[in-house]
């Protein structure tokens, strides 16, 4: 009987969803993150001596939203790249050999004297917008040096794209789990509320993590990348004299951007979607049930923020600081 009346429901909400218009597209790996963190909070509690306010959840949701879209969006994708661009690296110096080193020895040689004549110059006062024959001359060696490296990666090609890509797929598969390791936050900034929580409330702040990793692992937001390109890729084949019909067209762009992303995997993206339009729901009903007009009012979003941090003893930390120690 249970399990009836949740099916009834979901269809319900599922139905709503497909019969009337759907909102603008949505920020997908925002909302993907915030339904995990909010599901969390909600399973986990929050503690009562940080207020009984609901805008303080709405606003403690909002922080580790963003700071965990870092760790699990950027952070890994850069760090994919970074294995890709390492390996094609290793298969162009194996190729060349010592051009490869005579090569990279001059880019880096012109490179140090661009930057240290430019840094004379800016000591002297004078107008940048000015061009010095000499300091022209040093980026024109600068560019050349740049362009040869670049020559000597197009020709070995195909054999470092190919070492790229199965670098950068053995990375994903080695992070394949999606799970949330438990010392995520560790280079969370000191100025914010996530670096007191831990040590505040051990016990509710090993519990929300433990959640959140629950339903973290549910919702895989890695989706949110082909979520983000779908209504292109509708745009796209919906175009007169268009050959590949939009199911060939998502599968042709997760192909492509597999290992840029992570997707290795065929995905059904139908299903998806419909399950992230309802998780976008759900965000939208929690935060207007705490918070109304949080999504879209500064005002109260700083408001919130500010009982929060007070809840702390901590003042609101500088919005331009968006970077993290990692």
């Amino acid at each position: 009987m249970i399990y009836c009346v949740c099916t009834l429901r979901r269809a319900s909400r599922l139905s709503s969803l497909t019969l009337k218009p759907r909102p603008p597209q949505p920020d997908w790996p925002r909302v993907l993150t915030e339904w995990c963190v909010v599901r969390a909070l909600d399973a986990a509690g929050f503690p009562a001596s940080l207020g009984h306010t609901d805008e303080v959840r709405a606003a403690f949701a909002s922080e580790v939203c963003a700071y965990l879209r870092f760790r699990t969006f950027e952070f890994p994708e850069a760090k994919a790249e970074e294995h890709g661009w390492n390996a094609a690296e290793q298969v162009v110096a194996q190729t060349f050999g010592s051009e490869y080193d005579q090569a990279e020895d001059v880019r880096e040689s012109s490179r140090e004297d661009f930057f240290k004549a430019l840094l004379q110059w800016r000591a002297a006062g004078r107008d940048l917008k000015v061009g010095k024959p000499e300091l022209i001359a040093l980026q024109t060696q600068m560019q050349r040096g740049e362009e040869r490296m670049e020559e000597l990666r197009r020709r070995a090609e195909p054999a470092a794209g190919a070492a790229r890509r199965r670098a950068m797929r053995a990375y994903w598969c080695a992070n394949a789990s999606r799970r949330i390791p438990e010392d995520i936050f560790m280079d969370a900034p000191r100025d914010g509320v996530i670096a007191d929580l831990p040590w505040r409330f051990p016990t509710w702040w090993g519990g929300f993590v433990q959640k959140l990793g629950h339903f973290y692992a549910r919702c895989d937001p890695a989706y949110a990348r082909l979520l983000q390109e779908l209504p292109r890729l509708r745009a796209q084949a919906e175009r007169p004299r268009q050959v590949f019909v939009f199911s060939a067209l998502v599968r042709q762009w997760r192909e492509t951007n597999a290992e840029r992303f992570g997707l290795l995997n065929d995905i059904h993206y139908p299903v998806i979607e419909q399950r992230a339009w309802a998780k976008y729901l759900t965000v939208q009903e929690w935060f207007d049930a705490r918070a109304r007009g949080y999504k879209d009012d500064p005002s109260v979003r700083r408001s919130a923020a500010e009982r929060l941090y007070a809840a702390l003893d901590k003042s609101l930390p500088d919005p331009r600081q968006t970077y993290w120690n990692n």
